[in-house]
C-alpha cells in the first residue's frame, strides 16, 4: 500500500480516508448528527430537488435507508472493476487505484465524496473517474469531449446529476479532472472529461453548506413538495381529535384534492379497460404503432399497462 500511496500526491492523500471492507466504509459515512456528511449523491439531490430524501435520511425518518433501484446497484457493483480498469489501460494508458475510499473537503469537512478511482494521465497528472452504467442513452451525448468549465455544454454531455456529482468530488479531492466513464452495453463505453471548475466548485460548496446549515443543522425541513419523502414526513406527525373550520384556502384546496381523487381513479378504470380491450385485439403482437404527423407512436403490451412512446 505504500508503494502505491507513493505514486499520489501528498494533498490528495491528506484528504483520503481508506477503509479495510465495505461495511466499515459504509459503518463511517456520517450522514446522520452531528456530522451530517453531504456526497456527491446527495449534492444532486440537494441542488436538483430531491432535498427531503437527504433530510430524511439524516435525520433517519426514511425506514427504508437502502438503495431504491437494487438491481442497478448490483449491475454497476459488478461492471464497476472491469471500467475502470479498461479506462487506464485503454485511455490513461497506466495504472489505476480504486481503494475503498472517501474525499474530505479540508475546509468543509461534511462534504464527503467517494470517487470510484483514481489514475495518472500523462499530460495533467491524477485525476479521478466515475463510473456510471446505464440502459437508456436519453441525456448523454458523444463521448470522448473535454469539459473546461461548468454549464450549458456539460448538460449536453450528460444529466446534470452526474455533473453535480463529479464537480463535488473535484471540491473535496482537490483534483484537475474527473473522467466520467459509462457504459450502455459492452460494444458502447464512453468517457467524458470534466476539468476542475475553481469558481463553479466553490459556488456549489457555498450553496451545500447554506443547505445543510439550514436543514440538517438547525433542524428546519425543506420547502414542500409532492415527494414521497416529504408525504411521509407528513403523515407521520403526532395530531390529535380537535377538529376546526377550515379557512377559504383550505376549503378551496381541499374540493380539489377530492375532485383530482375521483379523476385519478376514473383515468385508472378507464385506463385499465382501454389496456385490456388493446391487449385482446393485438393477440400474439407486442407493439402497435401509430401514424401521425412526425416520428410514429407506439404502443407495447408490456407489464399491465402497457407503455406509450410518442403519443
Amino acid at each position: 500500500m505504500n508503494t502505491v500511496l507513493a505514486a499520489y500526491p501528498p494533498a490528495l492523500i491528506d484528504r483520503l480516508e481508506l477503509y479495510g471492507s465495505r461495511d466499515s466504509w459504509l459503518a463511517a459515512f456520517h450522514r446522520t448528527e452531528p456530522t451530517y456528511s453531504i456526497g456527491g449523491t446527495a449534492a444532486a439531490g440537494i441542488l436538483l430537488g430531491d432535498g427531503w430524501r437527504v433530510w430524511s435520511r439524516a435525520h433517519e425518518l426514511d425506514e427504508d435507508d437502502g438503495p431504491r433501484n437494487v438491481d442497478a446497484l448490483e449491475s454497476g457493483l459488478w461492471w464497476e472493476p472491469h471500467l475502470i480498469a479498461w479506462w487506464g489501460y485503454k485511455l490513461l494508458r497506466g495504472p489505476v487505484w480504486s481503494p475503498l475510499s472517501r474525499a474530505v473537503h479540508p475546509s468543509y469537512p461534511w462534504l464527503r465524496t467517494s470517487p470510484d478511482g483514481f489514475g495518472t494521465d500523462s499530460d495533467r497528472g491524477v485525476g479521478l473517474v466515475e463510473i456510471k452504467t446505464r440502459r437508456s442513452r436519453a441525456g448523454w451525448g458523444k463521448g470522448e469531449v473535454m469539459h473546461e468549465k461548468a454549464g450549458a455544454a456539460v448538460l449536453s454531455s450528460m444529466p446534470p446529476n452526474v455533473a453535480i456529482q463529479c464537480y463535488g468530488n473535484l471540491a473535496a479531492s482537490g483534483l484537475p479532472y474527473c473522467d466520467v466513464v459509462v457504459a450502455f452495453g459492452i460494444r458502447d463505453i464512453r468517457r467524458y472529461r470534466l476539468l476542475a471548475d475553481e469558481s463553479y466548485q466553490g459556488w456549489l460548496v457555498t450553496q451545500l453548506d447554506a443547505w445543510r446549515t439550514r436543514h440538517l443543522v438547525e433542524l428546519h425541513h425543506p420547502p414542500l413538495d409532492p415527494s414521497v419523502d416529504c408525504r411521509d414526513y407528513l403523515s407521520r406527525q403526532e395530531r390529535g381529535t380537535a377538529t376546526r373550520e377550515a379557512t377559504d384556502a383550505e376549503a378551496v384546496k381541499a374540493a380539489r384534492y377530492a375532485v383530482l381523487g375521483r379523476a385519478l381513479k376514473a383515468g385508472k378504470a378507464e385506463r385499465s379497460q382501454l389496456f385490456a380491450e388493446l391487449a385482446a385485439a393485438m393477440g400474439e403482437i407486442k407493439t402497435l404503432t401509430i401514424r401521425q404527423q412526425g416520428k410514429p407512436g407506439r404502443f407495447t403490451n408490456v407489464g399491465k399497462f402497457g407503455k406509450t412512446s410518442n403519443l
